[in-house]
């Protein structure tokens, strides 16, 4: 019986040795997606980045359409504020203030505006600027009348300007810049009750510039020897 049951007991061990080296190996864990983040759009160094804070002094002549009767040919001053920032090269947008007051003659006034301006520079030292907001002008009677005009309302304006920049070393970000520029705006254009008024003069820029890690410097650029 001993002999019948040894050789018995042996072959079912080798059974159950070979069935467990034939299982197939556990699948592996499938890896999680961890997904890939889009590089940073990294630009080369140039004067008009970062953001900006604007002052600007022009000359400037209003008309109003008042009721249908034009109030035109009125000259003046005027000042402008901007600050904003860059978003692109070619981009930048921002908030702006207007005020200006007419030269005292036969009528005095005054106009303002304010809003925001999206600015495009296209190609080199060009810029062409768009505003929208609020604004108005306001002029006194002429003398033994009752004249008076004035309007407020929404406004539109367009501006060209050319950028140029004398404090500006090569391979920095950021700088002083002086931008001539000419900009027409219209409160409640192709109404009864509006006004136009034209600038031109100058403006002084300071940007900020962006950090070293914004910008696609080479070695010796982000490393310079000191």
């Amino acid at each position: 019986m001993m002999r019948t049951t040894i050789p018995i007991l042996a072959v079912l061990w080798l059974a159950a040795s070979s069935a467990g080296a034939q299982a197939p190996a556990a699948a592996p864990e499938p890896q999680q997606d961890r997904g890939t983040e889009s590089p940073a759009v990294l630009e080369r160094p140039h004067p008009d980045q970062g953001y900006y804070f604007t002052a600007g002094l022009h000359l400037a002549n209003v008309n109003v359409l008042d009721g249908g009767d034009w109030v035109s040919g009125l000259s003046g001053y005027a000042m402008s504020f901007r600050i904003g920032q860059s978003l692109s090269r070619f981009f930048d947008l921002g908030f702006r203030v207007d005020y200006g007051s007419v030269i005292p003659g036969d009528r005095s006034g005054i106009m303002g505006s304010f809003g925001l301006d999206a600015t495009l520079r296209p190609s080199g030292p060009w810029l062409f600027r768009l505003g929208g907001g609020m604004g108005g002008a306001d002029l006194s009677s002429a003398p033994d009348s009752d004249d008076d005009a004035g309007t407020f309302g929404a406004i539109a304006a367009l501006e060209v300007g050319y950028n140029l920049h004398p404090f500006y070393d090569q391979g920095d970000s950021g700088s002083f810049t002086l931008t001539p520029i000419l900009r027409m705006t219209s409160v409640q254009p192709f109404t009864d009750d509006s006004a136009y008024w034209a600038m031109i003069g100058i403006e002084l820029t300071w940007w900020t510039g962006l950090p070293k890690h914004q910008l696609d410097l080479t070695l010796e650029e982000a490393f310079p020897e000191r």
